[in-house]
């Protein structure tokens, strides 16, 4: 069995974004593979989570959906500590959505542990990829802005919650991320919110 894979049997995924940007439907592709434009801004966060095959083991991911108001962002240290990987999430017809990233990754890696900050994996994902006449984001500011922030361009997806696009790919590539990183880090950090005491779960959770 891999190493990575035996030393973890779940790992702990941040998806952070502006509202609006499509978080919570990237989200329902991934754990129903269904769509639907039935949405309500998130309040605060909320956990899901779905257990995966993963070679030849089986592994827990915990995603925890944040809200995108900055009324909000207050509650993140302590969604955020103990984190194996962070997939940042813009919407491709919105530039502002992009642009902001920076100011999401930088209070993300304000709020967890000191000694993980440097090597805490970042995945991007850029949604709505299916809303081609509305696109605002063009393929090569994304990438530029990943170069720009010290993000792997294989890092960086294009998905659409409505097709299916990306979505998957995305994940999987913040698993393999992840599982590096948490193969190297101490469990979980002091003050990390234990999901058996938090219980708005969303209606769409898979059991």
């Amino acid at each position: 069995m891999d190493p990575l894979v035996s030393s973890r049997q779940f790992l702990k995924i941040i998806l952070i974004g502006e509202s609006g940007s499509g978080k919570t439907a990237f989200l329902r592709r991934f754990i129903t593979n269904s769509f639907g434009n039935d949405y309500h801004n998130t309040i605060g966060a909320t956990y899901i989570s779905k257990t995966i095959d993963y070679k030849d083991s089986s592994i827990e991911l915990q995603f925890w959906d944040t809200a995108g108001q900055e009324k909000f962002q207050s509650l993140g240290s302590s969604f955020y500590r103990g984190a194996d990987a962070c997939i940042l999430v813009y919407d491709t017809t919105s530039a502002l959505s992009l642009s902001n990233l920076a100011m999401w990754k930088s209070e993300f890696l304000l709020q967890i542990d000191f000694n993980y900050r440097e090597d805490l994996p970042f995945v991007v994902v850029g949604t709505k990829a299916d809303l081609t006449q509305s696109r605002a984001v063009p393929t090569e500011s994304a990438k530029e802005w990943c170069n720009n922030n010290s993000i792997p361009d294989r890092l960086r997806f294009e998905t659409s919650a409505k097709t299916g696009e990306g979505v998957e790919k995305a994940v999987m590539a913040a698993v393999d991320v992840g599982l590096r990183h948490s193969f190297r880090k101490v469990v979980y950090a002091p003050g990390v919110i234990d999901i058996k005491d938090f219980h708005e779960k969303k209606s769409f959770c898979c059991c």
